[in-house]
């Protein structure tokens, strides 16, 4: 699984923090925790939260988009786009698009998100989201307006309308879900939590970024759900039989917190660890990392 720890999202710069030294902080926090037990990431409580979110997309998340599908065929579509591949001018406009030996059909949705950068993996987000979502869906539609004006272009009968409000929405989520069941992201559980909000799942609030909060209460609920069924309770017994011995485990802990020489980081995480025991939905995300930058800068200054 790598980095992959659905409850606790990798820390990523464009998150909020206020300084390069609080994002740095944070990431330390969330080696701690991905380093406590060994290799939290592997352990078969992880792996079962993975398995619940395969079974509440498919239930809750992939019916919607199965439903806002059309008849308007496929589209290609780079599978890659990133600025390593994209080759502007002086005036920085687009003069060529490399690396296409992955491309495939997609339906237009697909070809309605924002593309990520620098990475494919990335999204537009941040302060500047809004505008840049804003200029990218502008953009789009005023070269799909003009197509037919360029010589050869199709006859305006055959031509599909330009993308509604819906549409729009539709590929935003389009591009979280690829993203979340790619395992190609840093941060699973923002994926969900936005597919949820975005598509209005059981009534959450509406937008491009809907209410976080509200959100996680959702998951939360639906989660504790699916665990319940009868066939995800005999999951964690049959995970189980995969995990790292518990004597590897506590070795590779001891190694990497003996090798920070840094016991008040150990006792952090270990505190973090009996509050997710409590609270077995609880995500540690940036809020709780923001809050630990505070709690250790007043220490700091005692």
């Amino acid at each position: 699984m790598y980095h992959h720890l659905f409850l606790a999202p990798v820390p990523v710069y464009h998150d909020g923090y206020h300084s390069f030294a609080a994002f740095r902080a944070a990431s330390d926090w969330w080696n701690d925790v991905a380093a406590l037990g060994g290799q939290p990431t592997e352990a078969s409580r992880n792996r079962l939260h993975y398995c619940l979110v395969a079974r509440l997309l498919r239930e809750a998340i992939v019916p919607i988009l199965a439903a806002a599908s059309d008849d308007r065929g496929f589209a290609l579509c780079h599978a890659y786009l990133s600025t390593q591949n994209i080759f502007v001018d002086s005036d920085l406009q687009v003069t060529g698009i490399m690396d296409w030996e992955f491309c495939t059909a997609v339906p237009p949705a697909q070809l309605l998100a924002a593309p990520g950068m620098p990475h494919p993996r990335d999204l537009i987000c941040g302060q500047d989201e809004p505008e840049l979502r804003k200029a990218y869906r502008t953009g789009f539609s005023e070269e799909y307006a003009t197509m037919l004006h360029r010589p050869g272009g199709a006859n305006s009968n055959d031509r599909p309308p330009l993308p509604t409000d819906r549409e729009w929405t539709i590929g935003a989520a389009v591009a979280r879900f690829l993203r979340l069941v790619h395992l190609d992201a840093l941060q699973d559980y923002h994926h969900l939590s936005a597919l949820v909000t975005i598509l209005r799942v059981d009534g959450q609030a509406e937008g491009d970024d809907g209410d976080y909060d509200a959100a996680t209460e959702w998951i939360a609920c639906k989660m504790t759900e699916l665990q319940g069924t009868a066939e995800a309770r005999a999951w964690p017994a049959e995970l189980a039989e995969d995990d790292v011995p518990a004597g590897k485990s506590e070795k590779d802990e001891k190694e990497y917190f003996t090798a920070i020489n840094a016991p008040e980081r150990l006792t952090a995480a270990r505190k973090l660890a009996v509050c997710a025991s409590i609270r077995p939905w609880q995500v540690l995300d940036r809020r709780l990392w923001h809050w630990l930058a505070v709690v250790y800068k007043w220490k700091e200054e005692e």
